[in-house]
């Protein structure tokens, strides 16, 4: 039997839950292999070695390169004859043409929000957050690790609550620390629950959330460093290092040890992990060429950075791979906690006050392929990309896909089963404020910050009411099905892969969250 949302009482009494076993996912089951916490300590400090690798060629090079210097960013580092990992990375002409014509036009991307605003007082109401603290309830935080934790549960609400806050501790990359005086005392005080960590799993939840935090900390001290010299700057990975390294760019993994320890696959839950790095990381890889991310998983890949050039057909090649290496997730997986996790990344990008992803879509759907007749494929990622990141072009037609309409068949059976009327109007409207609008919307090819908005606030309230009504399970199965679409049917996440080359580059130098003066 599956688990419960809160599993506690059943956990204790003996109840035995069933956890399917994944197929495939070879090189992630070697990666984590036992997943005790000593695994994850040894992979963060890997993790941490890289990232000092890295950053460090930027401190070998400065007196003899300058800053973002593209001459010397092929040649081996001569104190210790090996590559040099940090790329410099260019527009192909194809895509150069296309951004100068459309920045002359007009069509300009505004710079990344903090992501720091509240939600409206009518969405603190459904989810019953009137007396959280503030850095609890932005919009970001509500519908980022707030929905994520409400999606997968707990052991009890207690924890629910305690384990919201704890993975908190991922908006230290967005300056949360800066902002809100309360959030590394409560973040801390999470991780010491007395009553969470009491709890089947608690304690090591706790401790993956500090292993993680040690690597965040870690990434956002040499960002803050070298951030004036990382414009236009790409790490170039092997496929090892990608794995390991996007594991912990997730920034969330105390929820992984949980998920493994009651049982969930170790080696999917390891994937979907490291795929919420390119999740997040598509609808950014031209804002993050021109400011302070050397770690965009699209532009790490060996066709971009061992080039050092982003064309056109190299880059539909990786966003074909990734949304290849994310396809069983998202449909045949999308009730475990990795999947919802993910999921949940796509409407993030409406929501957070941060990515204005139908800005990004509406500038670049012009640019995206209409694929509606293509069969929908996946792959794993040891087998979309090989030893050196490069991708490999394989991939099989997935098993059991929709038919691919707007509103597909899964989705209107999904809504059609619904037990009650309002049910099944209530997955309707989500459904359609998650796909059918913004698909209408990037279509029309027309901007306009009103309906932008609208949209946002329409997700918000969806997904509120949605899960005030219960349906968690229909939640999880809409926002998944809908993250599929986005990256395989209308590809709304290849049209915001693109609108993100028309940045306006005011980041440039600059770290894209808020800083201590």
């Amino acid at each position: 039997m599956p688990a419960p949302y809160f599993w506690g009482k059943d956990f204790e009494a003996g109840v035995k839950f069933t956890y399917p076993v994944a197929k495939g996912y070879d090189l992630e089951r070697e990666l984590i292999s036992d997943g005790s916490i000593q695994v994850f300590e040894d992979l963060a400090t890997e993790a941490i070695d890289l990232l000092e690798q890295v950053f460090g060629e930027l401190e070998n090079d400065s007196a003899s390169n300058g800053d973002n210097d593209p001459t010397g960013s092929d040649k081996n580092d001569t104190s210790t004859g090996t590559p040099k990992r940090l790329k410099y990375i260019k527009l192909g002409d194809d895509l150069q043409q296309w951004r100068d014509e459309q920045i002359a036009a007009g069509r300009v991307l505004p710079a990344k929000g903090c992501g720091i605003e509240q939600a409206s007082d009518d969405i603190i109401e459904v989810f019953g957050a009137a007396n959280f603290p503030p850095a609890i309830i932005t919009n970001s935080t509500l519908f980022g690790s707030g929905i994520t934790n409400m999606l997968i549960g707990a052991y009890d609400p207690e924890t629910l609550y305690s384990n919201y806050w704890m993975d908190m501790a991922l908006y230290i990359e967005h300056g949360y620390h800066c902002v809100f005086p309360e959030f590394e005392p409560l973040v801390r005080d999470a991780c010491n629950d007395a009553h969470a960590q009491a709890t089947f799993a608690g304690p090591e939840r706790s401790a993956a959330v500090g292993i993680g935090l040690r690597y965040i900390r870690a990434k956002v001290a040499l960002e803050s460093k070298h951030k004036a010299s990382l414009a236009h700057l790409s790490a170039q990975l092997t496929g090892r290092q990608s794995m390991v390294l996007y594991f912990f760019e997730s920034s969330i993994v105390g929820l992984a040890m949980e998920a493994t320890m009651r049982g969930w696959d170790k080696a999917a839950v390891t994937a979907d992990w490291i795929f919420s790095t390119p999740a997040t990381d598509v609808v950014d890889v031209g804002s993050d060429l021109v400011n302070s991310e050397v770690l965009n998983s699209l532009l790490n890949t060996a066709d971009i950075a061992v080039p050092g050039l982003v064309s056109e057909p190299a880059l539909r090649r990786v966003y074909d791979a990734m949304a290849h290496t994310c396809c069983r997730m998202f449909t045949h997986r999308w009730a475990e906690p990795g999947s919802r996790m993910d999921a949940c990344l796509y409407h993030w990008h409406f929501v957070n006050d941060r990515h204005n992803f139908l800005r990004r879509a509406v500038l670049g759907y012009a640019r995206s392929r209409r694929p509606e007749q293509e069969e929908q494929r996946e792959a794993d990622w040891g087998e979309a990309y090989d030893e050196n990141y490069h991708t490999t072009g394989f991939s099989r037609p997935l098993e059991g896909a929709c038919d691919g309409g707007d509103l597909c068949n899964q989705v209107r059976d999904r809504v059609a089963a619904a037990e009650t009327e309002e049910h099944r109007a209530q997955l309707a409207k989500l459904w359609e404020v998650l796909v059918t609008e913004p698909h209408e919307y990037a279509r029309a090819g027309l901007i306009s910050l009103g309906r932008e908005q609208a949209i946002y606030q329409a997700v918000r309230v969806a997904i509120a009411k949605t899960y005030a009504l219960g349906l968690v399970d229909d939640l999880a199965f809409v926002i998944a099905h809908a993250s599929q679409h986005a990256w395989q049917v209308n590809r709304l996440l290849e049209a915001a892969m693109f609108g993100s080359f028309l940045d306006d580059c005011s980041l440039s130098g600059r770290l894209d969250r808020t800083e201590q003066e």
